[in-house]
Parts: structure tokens; C-alpha cells; sequence
């Protein structure tokens, strides 16, 4: 009898959840609320910046409690990642740090997944596509349940836990009521009324201004959390594997290479009637020379992004080479399939060369603008890539995915950190300066580049002449240049919207300029301190 009821007592399965992660689950939830409060509505700055220091180093503590591990791959990605979010404190252009935060979520999901050695090899090979996908939607969407499951196993195991819950739950019940009888007895009272409006001066727009963030929060803590977890304790182990990656790609090759080259030849073939009809047209600007009819600006843009096209479709026949041709042997392709993937590849980098031709042909008759150096940086980019495919094709070994990665690191990295902006200006500047440059574009310098360009022409105006300081004056340094400039507006005029967050040191050193040298156009009352704490 007695063995009979031993046999029948229940089972009980420890719980996979620890302390730990039910501390994390709230931090992922209060790191993604600061997270939106840095990014939406505000231009990204210090704070993100900050902000990103302290997420890595609370995941290198998550981990280490953990007992994991950590590999030289993830503090390199870790030391990336940081260096990236300098540029929201060094440099003031809005549309490069917007692109900075976009690369840094992809880049902070990759690295969570490095860190807890999730990753199929030892670098970053033709697997990193599959990484990505899994770090960015299968582990984070698969795992978020768990931030529940740690909650009420923190609830049911510890009554500290359990208590800070209940008084979680218990305030959130009071909002509605009190904000009831706020209401009524503030609208009943005067002196009460005043009483409230001296203590609590400003808190209706913070409330106001922040629970529609906690509301977009919640859902998003819940994804970092089920990255983290998910991560650490390395989950769906069979999805995306090397060895599916395989099956699908074999899946895929359908075409024979003869049928791939017999596609590919017309192609090429205009190609080559292309190249022999156009070169004098095209050559023409190797010897700094434009066809007649044509004016500098019309000849570099005449066929620009036609040629940024033909190479982007050249990307995309490449890669459908790739996907669908059969293999043949250990080495890969036919050598037919190889000749035709490196004459597009070659035919693309002379279609490069010839654009960015053009485009410095044009940048010496008229200066640089933000188009011209996004445009020839992704040429020189492109360029990059189907160089690394050309020696891919003799070079089997070589990890092609891992030098595009690292060209493409260099190069926006280098676009992002080196305050683009002012380079632009200070290229224009000292080449009309010298003489190179017929006309100083005020108005691009205001409109179309960011606060650095004011210091840049601060630092230059004792070199201008009289007509090119007023002229600068006009531009930079009038009360009303102040406010019709959608820069200086944005950053200045409206600075109650301001606060740390957006704090970047080429803004607030060009504050301090054009507060030296407009004064009387901060003296208005309307005008808010700058870069305070602003709820």
C-alpha cells in the first residue's frame, strides 16, 4: 500500500525561470520604453548613445550570470556597436543617424544572438542571412511568452517578488479613480486647484507625452526579453540550421548551367554594343572633357541612375545565378556560369567607374552636396561588392559574405563618424575660396546640411570678403535666417521640445555661435533652456 501511494505522488518539474530573468524582463520593458522616448519625436543624441552603452553592458551581466561564455566575435560586435552610437552625439545629420539606429537594431539582435553562442559558425559566413532572420523574428516572436511565465513564477516563488507585483497591479487599478477625483475636486476648488497646478506644474504633459510610450514599450520589452531568453538558452536549435540552409538552396537549383548561360548572353551582348557605341560619350569625362550640347550638370546626370540600375539589376541576375544554378563538382559553378558572373560583375564595376567619373566631374564645377556624396558612396560601395564576387570566383575559399560585411562596416562607419556635413561645407568653402568654385551656395549650406556647417562657416568668415560676409551674414547669422533655416528652426526656435536626448556636440556648438552672434535673437521669453531634462 505504502509503495502504491509512492507511486502516485506527483511529479514536480523545477521551473526553467530564475530571478534573473524576471529582473530582465522588467529592464527589457524599461529599456525599450527610454528607447522610444530617444527615438520617436526627437532627433536620436547623447541619450541614445548612453543608452546603448547601458543595454550592453546589462546584457554582458545577464549573460555572465548565466554562466555564459563570451567570445571574442561578440566583444568585437559590442565594441561596432558602441562605436556606431557615437555618431548620435558627433554629428548633427538627422538622416545618417536615422539610418545608424536602424543598423543598430540589426547589429544589437545579431550580437545577442554571437554573445550566447547561437551563431551556425565561428564567423560571419554565407549563414548570416539565416542568423539575422532568426535573431530578429524567430527568437524574439517565439520566446516573448516567457516574460509571463517568469512573472508568475517570480509571484508563486518569492514573496518580495510577489509583493512588488501586487503593487505594481494595485497602482496601475488607481489611475482611472484618482484621475476622477483629481478632476472633480480640482474643478470645485480654486485654492485647491492652485495648490495642485504650483506642486504638479508640467506633470499632465509628461503623463500626457508618456503613456502612449509605455503603451508601444510593453510590446516591444516583450521582444527583447524573448531574444534574450531565447538566446540564452539557445532555443529552436533545428530551425535555420546549416544543414536546412543546404536543403533549401539545393531545393532551389533547378537551372543547368547551359540554360543559365544561353540566358545570361543577350544580355551580355548589349552590353558589349553598349560599351562600343557609348565609350566617346562616356570616355569623354576621363579627359575632364563634356559633349558639346551638354552644360557639367546636365552631363553628369544625364544616364546617372540608369547606370546605378543596370548594376543593381546586374546584383539581382548575379544572385539569381547563384540561387538557381546547379553546382557542378566541389569548386562550385561551371566554368561557363563563372565567366558570365565575372563579365557582369566587370561590366558593373566599369558602369561604377564611369558614373563616379561623371559625378567628380560634376562635383568639381559645382561642389559637393549630400546627394552627391550618398550616390558616389554607393557606387564605391557596389564597386566593392562585385570585386569581392569577381575574386570569389577564383578564390573558392574565400569568405565573400564576411568581406562584404567588413567593406560595408569601413565605408558607413567612415560615412556616419566623419561628420559629413562639415566636410561638404568645408570642401566648398576653401575651393571658392582658392578659386575652383565660381559660387558659394549659401542656401544649400543652410538648408540642405545640418548645424555643422555653421561652425565650419563661423571658422571661416574672417577669410571671406565683404560681399561674401554679408552674405553669410544673411544666410547664417540674421534673426530672420534663423528662423526660416528648417535646421536651425527645428533645433532652436522650438527648443521647449528639446532636451538631453537630443543632445549632439555639433548643435550645441553651433547654439553657442549663433548666440554670440545674433544675441538678440534668444533674449525672447518664449525661448526655453536648451538640452534640459525634458519629461
Amino acid at each position: 500500500m505504502t509503495e502504491q501511494a509512492q507511486t502516485q505522488q506527483p511529479i514536480i518539474t523545477p521551473s526553467p525561470y530564475r530571478t534573473v530573468d524576471t529582473a530582465f524582463a522588467l529592464l527589457s520593458v524599461l529599456f525599450a520604453f527610454f528607447f522610444l522616448k530617444y527615438t520617436m519625436g526627437v532627433t536620436a543624441g547623447v541619450g541614445l548613445t548612453i543608452l546603448t552603452a547601458l543595454f550592453l553592458c546589462a546584457t554582458y551581466l545577464y549573460a555572465g550570470v548565466k554562466k555564459q561564455s563570451i567570445s571574442v566575435a561578440s566583444v568585437l560586435w559590442a565594441a561596432i556597436i558602441v562605436i556606431f552610437s557615437l555618431t548620435y552625439t558627433i554629428t548633427a545629420n538627422g538622416f545618417l543617424r536615422g539610418w545608424c539606429v536602424f543598423f543598430q537594431l540589426l547589429a544589437v539582435c545579431y550580437w545577442i544572438f554571437v554573445t550566447f553562442g547561437n551563431r551556425a559558425g565561428k564567423r560571419a559566413d554565407d549563414m548570416l542571412g539565416f542568423d539575422l532572420l532568426k535573431s530578429m523574428f524567430v527568437l524574439p516572436f517565439g520566446n516573448m511568452y516567457h516574460f509571463f511565465g517568469t512573472l508568475s513564477h517570480s509571484s508563486k516563488s518569492n514573496k518580495g517578488a510577489r509583493g512588488i507585483l501586487y503593487v505594481f497591479v494595485g497602482l496601475l487599478s488607481a489611475i482611472i479613480p484618482t484621475a476622477i477625483v483629481y478632476a472633480l475636486l480640482s474643478s470645485g476648488d480654486k485654492a485647491f486647484s492652485n495648490l495642485l497646478d504650483h506642486l504638479f506644474s508640467g506633470t499632465g504633459d509628461a503623463i500626457g507625452n508618456n503613456v502612449g510610450l509605455w503603451f508601444l514599450a510593453f510590446p516591444f520589452g516583450l521582444l527583447i526579453f524573448g531574444l534574450l531568453y531565447g538566446a540564452s538558452i539557445k532555443a529552436f536549435p533545428e530551425s535555420m540550421t546549416r544543414e536546412g540552409k543546404e536543403q533549401l538552396t539545393q531545393s532551389l537549383r533547378f537551372a543547368s548551367p547551359v540554360i543559365t548561360c544561353a540566358a545570361l548572353t543577350p544580355m551580355l551582348g548589349v552590353y558589349v554594343l553598349f560599351f562600343i557605341s557609348q565609350a566617346p560619350y562616356y570616355l569623354s569625362a576621363f579627359a575632364n572633357l563634356k559633349p558639346e550640347g551638354y552644360t557639367y550638370a546636365e552631363y553628369a546626370r544625364d544616364g546617372f541612375f540608369n547606370l546605378c540600375g543596370v548594376c543593381f539589376v546586374n546584383a539581382l541576375v548575379i544572385l539569381a545565378v547563384h540561387f538557381l544554378t546547379k553546382r557542378t563538382g566541389k569548386h562550385g559553378y561551371a566554368i561557363p556560369a563563372k565567366i558570365f558572373i565575372i563579365l557582369f560583375s566587370l561590366s558593373s564595376i566599369v558602369l561604377a567607374v564611369i558614373a563616379l567619373r561623371k559625378m567628380v566631374l560634376y562635383i568639381d564645377q559645382y561642389g559637393l552636396t549630400l546627394l552627391r556624396v550618398y550616390a558616389s558612396w554607393f557606387m564605391i560601395l557596389l564597386s566593392i561588392f562585385f570585386l569581392i564576387l569577381i575574386v570569389k570566383q577564383f578564390v573558392h575559399k574565400l569568405n565573400g559574405i564576411f568581406c562584404a560585411l567588413m567593406a560595408f562596416l569601413i565605408l558607413f562607419g567612415g560615412l556616419c563618424l566623419c561628420n559629413v556635413d562639415a566636410r561638404i561645407a568645408e570642401y566648398n568653402i576653401n575651393h571658392y575660396l582658392s578659386g575652383d568654385l565660381e559660387e558659394l551656395d549659401f542656401s544649400m549650406l543652410r538648408d540642405d546640411l545640418s548645424d555643422s556647417a555653421i561652425l565650419v562657416v563661423d571658422e571661416a568668415y574672417d577669410r571671406f570678403d565683404a560681399e561674401t560676409k554679408e552674405r553669410a551674414r544673411k544666410y547664417f547669422f540674421e534673426p530672420k535666417a534663423i528662423e526660416l533655416s528648417g535646421n536651425l528652426t527645428e533645433q532652436y526656435y522650438y527648443e521647449k521640445y528639446y532636451s538631453f536626448r537630443s543632445w549632439n556636440s555639433e548643435s550645441a556648438a553651433a547654439l553657442r555661435i549663433l548666440k554670440a552672434r545674433c544675441p538678440e535673437r534668444f533674449t525672447s521669453e518664449d525661448l526655453y533652456t536648451p538640452y534640459g531634462w525634458a519629461w
